[in-house]
């Protein structure tokens, strides 16, 4: 939950109210069991350079956005900071794939996969970068 008095198993400091929060929260969980499913499948078997490839170029995306966002102030807490690149780190992720040069030898299903998710977390992120994620919140 968030840091301000709420009971929580697990409390973390952030900006967010309670639903833009756990919006968060399940699109990482989301992701990563997407990604999971995909390593399961046996994807990352196949080509294991450009996988290797794509995901630090994604970590080297998501660390400048970290340091970015931290150093203009966009955010405050480093909860918010870490948890708001993940949209970065999976566009850098595709962009990795396609610069190696394996975009096309992907599967149609998994380049589906990886785009639908991309979109997927931007319309979670969007509000959130805008900082309208309130907007959102259902009313009390």
């Amino acid at each position: 939950g968030v840091g301000y008095g709420k009971k929580s198993i697990f409390v973390f400091d952030s900006q967010f109210s309670n639903h833009p929060f756990l919006a968060v929260i399940y699109l990482h969980t989301m992701s990563i069991l997407v990604i999971l499913l995909l390593w399961r499948s046996g994807t990352f078997s196949q080509a294991k350079k450009s996988w290797l490839f794509s995901a630090s170029v994604a970590l080297l995306g998501w660390l400048d956005y970290v340091l970015i966002i931290y150093l203009k102030g966009f955010f405050i807490y480093p909860f918010d900071i870490i948890m708001t690149g993940l949209p970065v780190a999976t566009g850098f992720f595709i962009l990795g794939l396609i610069l190696y040069g394996n975009w096309k030898s992907v599967s149609l299903y998994v380049r589906v996969i990886l785009i639908f998710m991309f979109i997927l977390q931007m319309a979670v992120m969007v509000p959130i970068y805008l900082h309208k994620e309130e907007l959102f919140t259902p009313l009390r």
